[in-house]
């Protein structure tokens, strides 16, 4: 994958942290295999160009996502060594309305 492609990804992977990775229709627009994952919130901030600063107030569109994803990678990570054992699921009904981190135990 040439580097132009490759920031460009990850833009959109950066972009989208509260929204649902769908793998297959990234993929297909950019037109390689389904092998990519989803940028942590270090490292979406930095490709969109944000600082700690550039989220104030913290009421502003886009700290919600950053915080999303924060969230469930450190819940992710949590995984392999918590005592109870869960699993975090995204539910969204058929109006369209969402549940971003649903843990059963």
């Amino acid at each position: 994958m040439n580097s132009g492609r490759l920031r460009s990804t990850l833009q959109l992977l950066a972009a989208n942290q509260a929204g649902e990775l769908v793998k297959a229709r990234l993929a297909e627009a950019a037109g390689y295999p389904e092998t990519m994952v989803p940028s942590d919130t270090a490292l979406a901030m930095h490709l969109n160009r944000q600082s700690a600063a550039s989220l104030l107030p913290l009421t502003q569109s886009g700290v919600g996502a950053l915080l999303e994803g924060f969230v469930v990678s450190e819940l992710t990570a949590q995984l392999s060594w918590s005592r109870e054992t869960y699993s975090l699921f995204h539910f969204r009904d058929r109006s369209g309305k969402e549940v971003d981190i649903v843990a059963v135990g």
